[in-house]
């Protein structure tokens, strides 16, 4: 409901930003062009290039060219680089990139880099790099292959310099102003320069402070209209719905629905944890083979941080690695040259503690054509992934007393299966992307679930439920503060939760 009171209020950021817009031209410097600040340059969508001393390079609006030199650039926004025949896109982040000579290096410093070269691609994930040959990618050995698209950790020192120099960039993508009720200021306007303009600036903005306003507090319903009445998007329009989908999961899908014909960035959105199961959720048809191949290969890197990737992406992935490698034309040497370049990164995330990804990783591998040949590895590392496939779990989390009799301690069962097995019910039932979401084991076959998320017809359900994969029912059923004990028949429980 629209409050008289907050109507006058609304438009002060509007005149501010038209009266910035006014001062600009009388400097000689029309609305939209580049900033420069410390060495910095402004791009149109919001981002910045920072480019290193003595770097040759271009920038005609967002179309940024890289002849020799480093430059360091952040955008919410898609930005693409060209460096000879390659382009390096980055999107959601700060980035990396050094052209010299034919050799190319990316690093994404906060952001996941997308390379192509020639039609090849490699998707380098946040906090790690890589470089190589920026003519040629291509190679029929599937060994050398996977080397061309190996990846590496970024070296602390040289993160942290660079985390230094994004403070010297002019940050350009704010959020846009609230917009709870609309106001349209007229013909007023038009005694301001550059009048036209202007004013579609200025509708703009009020199309995306709606946007901002119904993903933060609206219903599906609201921000699927909002995002409906934006049409065609700027790079301004691209660089808030990027960020507003990375920082309110619940409705990133929507927000990364407009991004379907935009392959590149919903290959590299499939990479970060906030939009993951988001961008794998949408209909990634426009996603080639060569696009697909290279978010395959980079997915093990990128479930590196504290927040893991979304059980959807990683069903979804499972199911394009096992696709990727029996449809090639050598399965049994790709399979096998995928557990070669990604069993020590088995290890290591076992080592870092998270053995529910090591075991979850491990299986995919060693499921795989080819990967069961001893050859492929010394026995000692084999036997460590197959001892991590095998794993199981002890001592499962408290459970309540409805199910006490039917799972003890001792009960041995695939924890990561199970978890898997569940999202996909959750995800085939249309329960909706969304990060808190958590899906725990309780006894073989029982999960619990807590904040599973439901468009519902009025509005959005956040529901808490029991799951038992065996008998297809849903128990133990609690929205807020009530609570529904009796169970329910998993096809009767999502039409109810979806009413």
């Amino acid at each position: 409901m629209p409050f008289p009171a907050h109507r006058h209020w609304v438009i002060l950021p509007v005149v501010a930003l038209l009266l910035a817009a006014s001062m600009a031209d009388m400097r000689g410097l029309p609305y939209g062009a580049q900033v420069v600040d410390g060495g910095a340059s402004r791009l149109v969508g919001g981002g910045s290039v920072l480019p290193d001393p003595e770097t040759a390079w271009s920038l005609s609006g967002d179309a940024v060219r890289l002849e020799h030199g480093a430059l360091l650039i952040h955008s919410a926004a898609p930005v693409s680089v060209v460096c000879g025949r390659a382009r390096v896109t980055v999107v959601a982040g700060a980035a990396y990139v050094r052209h010299d000579e034919g050799s190319l290096t990316v690093a994404g410093i906060t952001a996941p880099v997308l390379v192509e070269v020639g039609g090849s691609f490699v998707a380098v994930p946040a906090g790690m790099q890589w470089s190589g040959d920026a003519k040629e990618l291509m190679a029929e050995d599937p060994v050398t292959w996977w080397a061309l698209r190996k990846v590496h950790t970024i070296a602390d020192r040289f993160a942290r310099e660079q985390r230094d120099l994004l403070a010297r960039l002019p940050w350009g993508d704010d959020a846009p102003p609230l917009q709870r009720d609309f106001v349209f200021l007229g013909d007023a306007l038009s005694i301001l320069p550059g009048a036209q303009s202007r004013r579609e600036a200025l509708h703009e903005e009020v199309l995306l402070g709606a946007v901002r306003e119904a993903a933060e507090g609206g219903s599906i319903q609201d921000v699927e209209r909002a995002i409906l009445a934006l049409g065609a998007l700027s790079p301004r329009a691209q660089s808030v719905l990027v960020s507003l989908a990375v920082h309110r999961p619940r409705v990133a899908q929507l927000l990364l629905a407009p991004f379907t014909g935009d392959p590149d960035t919903l290959t590299l959105l499939s990479l970060l944890p906030a939009t993951s199961d988001a961008a794998w959720s949408l209909d990634d048809a426009g996603i080639g083979g060569a696009r697909r191949v290279a978010r395959i290969v980079a997915f093990p890197f990128a479930d590196a941080e504290v927040d893991a990737l979304g059980g959807l992406a990683r069903s979804r992935w499972e199911r394009d690695l096992r696709a990727w490698v029996e449809t090639s034309h050598r399965p049994a040497e790709f399979g096998a040259a995928a557990l070669r370049a990604l069993h020590d990164l088995v290890m290591k995330r076992d080592r870092q503690g998270y053995p529910e990804r090591a075991r979850f990783l491990a299986h995919a591998l060693l499921s795989l054509p080819g990967a069961q040949d001893q050859s492929v590895a010394d026995g000692a590392a084999l036997l460590r992934a197959l001892d991590l496939v095998d794993a199981v779990v002890d001592t499962p989390a408290p459970i309540s007393s409805a199910h006490a009799s039917s799972a003890s301690s001792s009960e041995r069962y695939d924890a990561t299966a199970l978890v898997l097995r569940a999202r996909r019910e959750l995800e085939l039932s249309g329960a909706l992307p969304f990060l808190e979401t958590e899906v725990t084991p309780v006894a073989p076959e029982i999960v619990r679930v807590t904040r599973a998320v439901f468009g519902g017809t009025h509005q959005d359900r956040i529901l808490g439920f029991t799951l038992d994969l065996r008998r297809m029912e849903a128990g133990e059923i609690d929205e807020g503060s009530t609570t529904y004990p009796l169970p329910m028949p998993w096809s009767d429980f999502t039409r109810w939760a979806r009413r």
